[in-house]
């Protein structure tokens, strides 16, 4: 009926406006990355290559692919904050931004954050994401399946302070029911100062609130970190073909190789054999001459003695007529 088609078409209308919405939101992503990226590179070139690091969200990777959106849903919009070596460089960094008019950027200089661990931390807002510097829970006071977040990346050990700095006062929690439990049963009091994020990306913060934005910033940066793993699969696959290439060219060479040694030793084999033959002919020519040349030695001795023997008998001769 006209009412079914009418429905159906409302229905392909929303559809079409919420993949739209999500193209756009992808495409915004894409743009706000190549941005990040952008300035990062610039900042490296221009202020410092080797104290500026990259993004938060570049220079670590979840320890399981399981775990890929509760960490980004517990890095939150620090995801995007630059990793820089001190205090000193993050204002350089900020002075060329400004200078270059290239926008807005957080820095997170590792020195300080050090430092501040080591003075024992700090406390800041209670809904603030991240800054709260906290050891890992009682082991004991947590239902299986729950863990600390900064044991649930991986990074580079001398960005540790980093990590410790956004992720140590939360907990990643298999649901939102264990989450609740967590946060209002009878373990409240050992994880009430710990942000909890579900490993659907579900957030329950310290004063109660709960937060989820799986088609936002933490689909986002789940996604990147995705698309990153594929460029590294990809590098991977890119260096194994060069390696085969590499091979190949090298198999190549050596069958070419041994291809011209082979040429080269068939034509020393026929050198070889015709200087044979030619051998073999020289020393029947030899033979020959050596007989002919024995028998001119037997003939000329033939002569030297019929000439002795001549001479004789004209002596002889001589001696008759003298007398």
């Amino acid at each position: 009926t006209s009412q079914e088609q009418r429905e159906s078409l409302l229905r392909l209308q929303a559809t079409l406006h919420e993949e739209l919405a999500q193209e756009r939101s992808l495409q915004l992503d894409a743009k706000r990355l190549l941005q990040e990226k952008e300035v990062c590179k610039l900042l490296q070139k221009q202020v410092s290559h080797a104290g500026v690091h990259g993004t938060a969200l570049e220079c670590c990777r979840p320890a399981s692919k399981r775990l890929t959106v509760a960490v980004a849903a517990a890095l939150g919009p620090k995801a995007s904050s630059l990793l820089v070596d001190s205090h000193a460089l993050a204002l350089k960094c900020i002075e060329y931004l400004k200078t270059a008019r290239l926008g807005s950027c957080e820095f997170l200089p590792i020195e300080t954050l050090r430092q501040k661990q080591l003075r024992g931390g700090g406390e800041d807002t209670e809904e603030e994401e991240g800054g709260t510097l906290l050891p890992p829970p009682p082991a004991d006071a947590l239902p299986p399946g729950c863990r600390w977040a900064v044991d649930c990346v991986s990074f580079e050990d001398r960005f540790r302070h980093v990590y410790q700095f956004l992720l140590s006062d939360c907990l990643i929690v298999p649901s939102l029911a264990v989450a609740r439990e967590l946060r209002f049963g009878r373990a409240h009091a050992s994880v009430e100062k710990y942000r909890l994020v579900t490993l659907d990306g579900e957030k329950l913060q310290r004063g109660g609130v709960i937060a989820f934005d799986l088609g936002g910033l933490t689909g986002r940066l789940a996604a990147r970190w995705e698309a990153q793993q594929q460029d590294r699969l990809l590098e991977r696959v890119e260096k194994v073909r060069e390696q085969l290439q590499a091979l190949e060219h090298a198999e190549t060479t050596t069958a070419e190789r041994l291809q011209q040694r082979t040429a080269q030793f068939n034509l020393l084999h026929r050198q070889c054999v015709q200087l044979q033959a030619k051998a073999r002919v020289w020393e029947e020519q030899a033979e020959e001459k050596q007989e002919k040349l024995h028998r001119m030695q037997t003939q000329l001795q033939e002569l030297r003695e019929r000439e002795a023997a001549r001479k004789q008998e004209l002596t002889a001769k001589q001696q008759a007529l003298d007398e």
